[in-house]
């Protein structure tokens, strides 16, 4: 249940909502009063993921670290090592989803600003749309509507040198 619902500063609805896949609390942002079922409907959403979608993310998540560990010299960086499986989520820590509404759809999409302790300085985003994981990387503020914007960045790359977007086309 999203609790202390106020107006910010960007006259958005914000509250706090517990996650149970991360074990903690994060503020959710809704754009108005009425999204408030919508918004508790991606909360729970994104607290109670698929299994399989959970395996997903991980895999992406531990792609996104990989790259960050090959790229900069361990020593500079805290980069978790050895970390397999859902190992990867205790390095996560969701504090910012975003229930974005849609006029052309009804389905339920959204983004989540993370912090993860292997990229203090730009953290991970996690944008979902349906069962489908549309972006995982860096954050980049990419809401699941910005259809422009997730073709100019693509999918996951194996050949890149580092790819901006560590998911799979799903």
């Amino acid at each position: 249940m999203i609790r202390e619902i106020h107006k910010n500063d960007f006259g958005e609805f914000e509250g706090t909502v517990w996650n149970e896949l991360f074990q903690t609390d994060l503020t959710i942002c809704f754009p108005g009063e009425a999204d408030q079922a919508y918004a508790q409907q991606c909360a729970e959403y994104f607290s109670n993921l698929p299994q399989e979608m959970v395996d997903r993310l991980c895999a992406y998540c531990l792609r996104y670290c990989d790259a960050l560990r090959n790229f900069f010299d361990e020593d500079e960086f805290e980069i978790p090592t050895g970390i397999n499986g859902r190992d990867i989520l205790s390095y996560i820590t969701p504090s910012l989803l975003m229930a974005e509404t849609h006029p052309n759809t009804d389905g339920i999409a959204f983004h989540v600003e993370c912090g993860c302790a292997w990229e203090v300085e730009h953290g991970l985003e996690i944008t979902i749309s349906g069962e489908r994981i549309l972006y995982v990387g860096p954050y980049e503020g990419i809401s699941p509507y910005n259809q422009a914007r997730l073709e100019s960045i693509g999918f996951y790359d194996e050949e890149s040198d580092f790819s901006g977007n560590f998911a799979d086309q799903e």
